[in-house]
């Protein structure tokens, strides 16, 4: 038989090759490489900033399900943890999170029955004019039901059962720390999620949180179902800028900007602002910020949250996206929820 010589540079081809396709055929399953995190996340992280990111930190498992906490990132002031549930029983149940994803319609049949009245609900719920609401309730059969509320039950048009699940996740302290969720089903039926938050100051030292799967068979929570817990340590991580906003020239009308920071890391940009709003109904400010560099581009923003807090101004905290380098200054806008119309601008200059 007659021997041939193989090139090294064929090797190194056929291996690169292997390589390209293992990532592909990875991708296409939705396998972890380290960046679905930032793939998920409401703004554009800077480039590199998946090195970051930790990966691959545990797992755990009953007869049902199992859940693993795949990537997690913790910059300082916002948290981002991505999970994947899976079925134990996939030739048995189908996974759905309604939490995070609507049921597919063209799988569900969706019916409204009624909802009973649990044992310790409150009915009766005192108004600050001195009266009581008592939430309307009728009776039937013997069982009390409200008759503001119903529940949906959905059931599968090709007849099989299936699981909802939800990532429950706490700080050690019981903080639930993650209040925003994303979710995406996977080729393979498996549900990545992801959840993030994010504090208006920053955190010192590391985190610790505690993560488990809830779920429901065929979406009967009254059954409630949970697996053990994951407990893990986040370390702070990445470079961070940050900058307190000096108020400068302002044009805005019946609302001020009273103190205010910037904070950047490679994940995300963070915005925290205290404003007081005249033009605000009793309750709420009815304003939104505008965040622009000082050639006029506006920066994309993410999550946002605006409070009241006891002396009747308002506490911002919003999601921008980062910069590697800090401008001089920034132009806020107020504009009204309502009809878009501004109440004028101010320029912040960012002090270090």
């Amino acid at each position: 038989m007659e021997k041939r010589k193989v090139s090294i540079a064929l090797i190194a081809a056929i291996m690169l090759m292997a390589a390209l396709v293992t990532v592909a055929v990875a991708e296409a399953l939705g396998i972890n490489l380290g960046i679905n995190l930032l793939r998920f996340s409401w703004v554009k992280p800077l480039d590199g900033a998946e090195e970051i990111v930790e990966t691959h930190i545990g797992s755990v498992q009953d007869e049902y399900v199992r859940i693993s906490v795949e990537e997690a990132v913790y910059d300082g002031r916002g948290a981002s943890v991505l999970f994947r549930i899976e079925s134990l029983q996939s030739d048995r149940y189908v996974l759905e999170a309604p939490q995070e994803l609507d049921y597919p319609q063209e799988d569900y049949d969706m019916t409204e029955v009624p909802r009973p009245v649990g044992p310790n609900a409150q009915l009766e719920f005192p108004l600050t004019d001195g009266t009581v609401y008592v939430r309307p309730t009728y009776e039937k059969d013997g069982i009390l039901y409200y008759a503001d509320a119903t529940d949906r039950i959905f059931t599968r048009k090709d007849g099989r059962e299936y699981i909802c699940v939800h990532a429950s996740c706490a700080m050690d302290d019981g903080n639930d720390f993650l209040d925003a969720w994303k979710g995406e089903k996977q080729p393979d039926g498996s549900v990545l999620i992801m959840g993030r938050g994010f504090s208006e100051e920053t955190i010192e030292g590391d985190i610790s949180f505690r993560v488990k799967c809830v779920y429901a068979l065929n979406g009967d929570y009254s059954q409630k179902r949970e697996t053990a817990e994951i407990q893990f340590v986040l370390k702070r991580v990445g470079a961070t800028l940050r900058a307190d906003l000096i108020s400068s020239e302002s044009t805005l009308k019946g609302c001020e900007i009273i103190k205010g920071d910037v904070y950047f890391t490679p994940v995300c940009g963070y915005l925290t602002l205290i404003f007081a709003d005249n033009n605000a109904q009793p309750g709420m400010s009815d304003l939104y910020w505008s965040i622009s560099k000082p050639d006029g581009t506006a920066i994309p923003d993410g999550d946002s949250e605006t409070i009241r807090l006891e002396d009747g101004t308002y506490r911002l905290k919003m999601e921008l996206e980062p910069m590697e380098e800090l401008p001089e200054y920034l132009y806020l806008e107020a504009i009204s929820w309502g009809d878009d119309s501004s109440y004028g601008k101010v320029k912040c200059v960012l002090t270090q």
